[in-house]
């Protein structure tokens, strides 16, 4: 039986500037990530809002995606690659304290 850690990140759906982030730069970004941890599920589309230091509000459509996380210190790699690969002035993740296993 193999124990994982569950995350959620939320991906976006569009870059900075506007335009639609084809799938196929999704699927590059899902292919390291099922690399770098335990596995991944996509959970679907929502629509969010957030604020930055400044004030600016953001409303955008995020993919949300589990992660099944094998080792923990592998999120700061996951939180980097996510931002540079979608040039992101941020990214959420959350860990949900939750154990997944697999057997």
């Amino acid at each position: 039986m193999i124990k994982y850690r569950v995350w959620k990140i939320y991906v976006p759906t569009r870059f900075n500037t506007g335009g639609i982030i084809p799938i196929e730069h999704h699927n590059t970004w899902d292919k390291a990530m099922s690399e770098q941890v335990g596995g991944l599920t996509l959970l679907g589309t929502v629509k969010g809002m957030w604020t930055n230091e400044y004030s600016d509000m953001f409303k955008e459509r995020m993919i949300v995606v589990m992660l099944l996380v094998s080792n923990e210190r592998d999120i700061p790699n996951v939180i980097k690659f996510t931002k540079e690969h979608y040039r992101q002035e941020a990214i959420l993740i959350i860990d949900t304290h939750e154990d997944a296993y697999i057997e």
